[in-house]
């Protein structure tokens, strides 16, 4: 191969990452994480200053969609959430504390993702969600920074400390592998469900 055509392709390959990555069109994690076929590392976009919080964010993958609408009342940034899942029928909606009680298969859920210290470009939240079934249960705990990104239309949520832990037939399965999301802005002001692009 000659070195014309070797530049040719690595350019044509930077062009297709470069336009996948602006486009929003996966998630970027944070550093190597494990997976099921070894370590995969994807590019994490540095905080911004550009930008607001207050508007529509959303998230889609083939495991789920989830929206976040920011406002700023008295100062503070305020979320409220709405989650439906890609893999069966549980969704549910805060109010804008970022709080649900909720039922899933007839038992008794809740949902709270809070915010807490905000800065000009990133906000420290907790994350608390627990779920139980019949013979099943599941608890999703930890803490998170989120932050503005690229022209400040990018929203990343970056778990510091993660914990997962499933209980079925009384057998506990644990995981801690923090994820990362990147939001992208879909409006400024407060927009429909059906409006969003996912």
């Amino acid at each position: 191969m000659t070195a014309v055509r070797r530049s040719q392709r690595l350019a044509a390959l930077a062009l297709v990452v470069s336009t996948l990555c602006a486009g929003g069109a996966f998630p970027v994690l944070a550093q190597k994480v494990p997976s099921y076929s070894g370590q995969v590392g994807v590019y994490v976009p540095e905080r911004t200053e550009a930008g607001t919080w207050d508007g529509t964010w959303y998230y889609n993958s083939v495991t789920m969609k989830m929206a976040l609408w920011m406002r700023t009342r008295r100062g503070k940034v305020e979320v409220k959430v709405r989650y439906e899942s890609g893999r069966g029928p549980l969704a549910f909606e805060t109010d804008w504390t970022g709080a649900a009680s909720y039922y899933s298969d007839a038992q008794p859920a809740s949902f709270a993702m809070k915010l807490g210290k905000t800065g000009p470009a990133d906000i420290e939240g907790t994350w608390d969600w627990t779920t139980r079934y019949r013979s099943t249960s599941r608890t999703e705990t930890g803490k998170f920074s989120l932050y503005r990104a690229r022209d400040g239309r990018t929203l990343v949520v970056k778990f510091n400390e993660y914990e997962l832990v499933s209980i079925r037939d009384g057998k506990t399965a644990r995981v801690t592998t923090a994820p990362v999301w990147t939001f992208l802005k879909a409006s400024k002001r407060e927009a429909l469900w059906d409006e969003i692009p996912f």
